[in-house]
């Protein structure tokens, strides 16, 4: 459902609907991290310049939803 990849190192926090947290780490650049979880996914990514992220498939910019090299948002 969620995949993200780093090309740098990436802090990256995602929690489900159901409050279950999925990852909560550093992420090591060159690594892929596949996820799946009930929706709603609140997503936290420290360095989002470092970091490319699909849902459902699709890739996703985060330039919309990052401020100071931080993206913050919600998924449905």
């Amino acid at each position: 459902m969620i995949q993200l990849h780093t090309t740098a190192a990436s802090w990256i926090g995602v929690t489900d609907g159901s409050g279950r947290s999925l990852v909560a780490r550093l992420v090591e650049p060159g690594e892929t991290i596949d996820l799946e979880g009930t929706a709603p996914f609140r997503i936290r990514i420290g360095n989002a310049s470092g970091t490319q992220m699909s849902f459902r498939g699709q890739p996703m910019e985060l330039a919309a939803y990052t401020r100071d090299n931080v993206a913050r948002f919600e998924l449905k």
